[in-house]
Order: structure tokens, then sequence, then C-alpha cells
């Protein structure tokens, strides 16, 4: 695989793991814990990050085939709200598989990607470039899993996850990620750990 295409076929596989990680660790309601900036639940939000990634796994394959990424009609706000009625009480389990689904599809598109294709442009952005934002999308609402369940905020994971992201392009996430980073480190500290 071509190694900026195999970083992002990494940074898909380690978010959907930690996505996964967070959804095993729920506390108790917290699948249906609505998460204030979005308004979705968490349910929602991990089929959310599941049924983008397979949206993105089908715009890769059409730019593979010199075809158009998206259909005509396409709208990000109809997409979303589709998304959200389907998985308004869809179980875990299923929710879990589609984000599964969505990982691998992806990784097969990412291998089928030829080198000569990555600095084609669609739209305004080369294939590379569309590539590495596609991926940053569950890490850019990891944020809002720490901040609807307060449990895992502190979960070492789940700091990796948070305090590595690069969110510089973001003030309202920059602005999140510091203010956890503080209560980290007034964390230990004051001699805790969670």
């Amino acid at each position: 695989m071509i190694p900026s295409v195999r970083a992002v076929a990494d940074r898909f596989i380690f978010d959907t793991a930690t996505v996964k990680y967070i959804a095993a660790a729920l506390p108790p309601g917290g699948l249906d814990r609505v998460v204030a900036s979005t308004g979705w639940t968490v349910r929602q939000l991990i089929h959310h990050l599941g049924s983008a990634t397979m949206s993105a796994a089908d715009a890769l394959e059409r730019a593979t085939r010199a075809e158009q990424l998206l259909p005509e009609t396409f709208t990000p706000a109809e997409f979303n709200r589709r998304a959200v009625e389907e998985s308004r009480s869809m179980p875990l389990l299923e929710v879990l598989g589609l984000l599964d689904a969505a990982r691998d599809r992806m990784l097969r598109a990412l291998e089928a990607v030829p080198e000569v294709l990555l600095p084609a442009t669609f739209g305004r952005h080369t294939l590379v470039e569309l590539l590495t934002d596609w991926s940053l999308h569950s890490v850019q609402h990891g944020l809002d899993f720490a901040d609807t369940l307060p449990e895992l905020r502190h979960d070492p994971m789940v700091l990796n996850w948070l305090l590595y992201a690069d969110y510089s392009d973001d003030a309202g996430r920059t602005a999140r990620q510091a203010k956890l980073l503080a209560e980290v480190r007034d964390m230990y500290a004051a001699g805790e750990e969670g």
C-alpha cells in the first residue's frame, strides 16, 4: 500500500478500535445519552461514524473508477438525518457491525487506490487531501464522547486518542482538548488516577 494511503488506513483502524473500546466500556444508560454538540445519542453518533465511513468508501471506489465521488442529489444534512433516524433504536451490536463493515470496506478501497490518482483533484481538494480529511472524522467527534461520557473521560485509552489528536485547525476543539489536558494534569498533580 502507498505510504500516504497506509497512514490513512492506520487511522481508520485505530479510530474504529477506539470507538469500539468506548462502546464496550459504556456506563449504564450511556448508549442513549444525548451528545450536546449534535443532539444525537451516543448510539446515533457511533452509527454516524460507521455510515460516514461507508459513504466515504463508496466515494473512494467511485474515484478509482473515474466516476463522480458523490451523487448529484447528495447533501450532508439529508445523509445525517437518515442515518440518525435509522439508528434511533438499533441494537449496539448492529451499530458496531456497521462500524466494522465500514472499516473493512474502506481498507479494501484504500488498497485499490492507484498512486497516480492521489494528486487528482475532486472539487477543491486532491484525493489524498480528501482521504486525510475522511480519516480524521472519528477523532473529530472524539471530544463529544469524552464530554458525554465523563466516566470514560480520563480513561488512558481515550486520553491517548484525544490528547494526541491534532485539532489545530479548529479553535473550539483545540480549547476543549486543552481543557481536558489541564484536567488530567490537575488530576495527576493531586495524586489521583481516575
